[in-house]
């Protein structure tokens, strides 16, 4: 059944708030939050693109509360969010239809730069363990590459720049046995745990469910 226009308002009213939030949430380093609020907001997302290109006359390059999952949610290995965003996607096609960006090939994107990141953060992990002549021209030339992600993990405080003999090398800021923040993308619970035990599938303790648990920045 076809949406009246006020619902169609109420759907945009209620996504730029929770977009608005998202960005506040980036600009206070909660990456979690801002994630967790831009996917929120997908809900609304059909009624506010039929509002603003139907009365407003507006055209969409992207939409932006999907743009800030596929920019953060792999850099935290949050796959249930990207999974989510799949799922949208697929039982929503005109969202995709009316951006003119390719969100399904971001999306895809996004999943290759998740990858990326888990190799990257191994690669910074051993480094860790080497000493400056140990680290070869192929492996500098690997960190060059994944310089983006570097730099937001820099933001994000997971990683920080450091020296490596006389060298300045970007280095993780704990060990992979040390606690990290981490959070429950099901039910939303809270905690600390290795980070070697979260870059795969868990049982969450409170709502029991198999999942990949998302890392908080530091300072959350």
């Amino acid at each position: 059944m076809p949406m009246k226009k006020s619902e169609m308002e109420e759907h945009k009213a209620a996504y730029h708030l929770l977009v608005s939030g998202a960005r506040s949430a980036i600009a206070q380093k909660d990456f979690s939050t801002a994630i967790g609020l831009a996917t929120k907001s997908w809900k609304y997302v059909d009624g506010m693109m039929q509002f603003e290109r139907k009365y407003e006359a507006k055209e969409f390059d992207s939409v932006e509360g999907i743009d800030i999952v596929l920019a953060y949610a792999p850099l935290v290995f949050d796959f249930e969010s990207l999974n989510e965003l799949g799922e949208l996607l697929k039982s929503q096609r005109r969202i995709d239809k009316h951006a003119s960006d390719d969100l399904a090939g971001k999306l895809d994107h996004a999943k290759g730069s998740m990858h990326a990141a888990r190799h990257l953060w191994n690669q910074l992990e051993a480094i860790g363990n080497r000493k400056e002549g140990d680290i070869n021209s192929d492996v500098r030339s690997e960190l060059e590459q994944h310089e983006s992600i570097l730099g937001l993990w820099e933001e994000m405080g997971i990683t920080t720049r450091g020296l490596q003999g006389t060298s300045v090398t970007p280095r993780l800021c704990t060990r992979m046995d040390d606690q990290v923040a981490v959070k429950c993308p099901s039910c939303g619970v809270t905690g600390h745990a290795s980070k070697s035990k979260i870059l795969d599938e868990v049982k969450c303790p409170k709502c029991h469910n198999s999942v990949a648990f998302v890392i908080l920045a530091s300072g959350n």
